[in-house]
């Protein structure tokens, strides 16, 4: 129980942080290229800066998933509808079978 409760405020509190990281970093870094280089070359950089702050994000995601859960394994098993279908064709030949033919 305490796993699954770790794991919900992660999933509820990690996004908004990610998303307030890169926030910050975008404006101080406009603000302090406003200061050193000006308004337009603040605002040609601007998409390079959030775009390499995105990009950290994102690895860093990437990163704390392949050390949480471990790579992608990619596996074959049956589906759980395909299970319940297969159970209730099951069923509805015992029942056709013992119910209504007596065999």
């Amino acid at each position: 129980m305490f796993t699954r409760a770790l794991v919900e405020l992660f999933r509820v509190t990690l996004p908004p942080a990610g998303f307030i990281f890169v926030t910050a970093t975008v404006i101080i870094a406009a603000l302090a290229l406003w200061a050193r280089l000006g308004l337009f070359a603040m605002l040609g950089l601007l998409p390079l800066i959030y775009a390499a702050c995105c990009g950290a994000m994102l690895a860093g995601v990437a990163s704390a998933k392949w050390t949480i859960m471990g790579r992608y394994k990619p596996f074959e098993r049956p589906l759980s509808v395909a299970r319940v279908a297969d159970n209730l064709n099951r069923i509805i030949i015992w029942f056709i079978r013992y119910v209504y033919l007596n065999l």
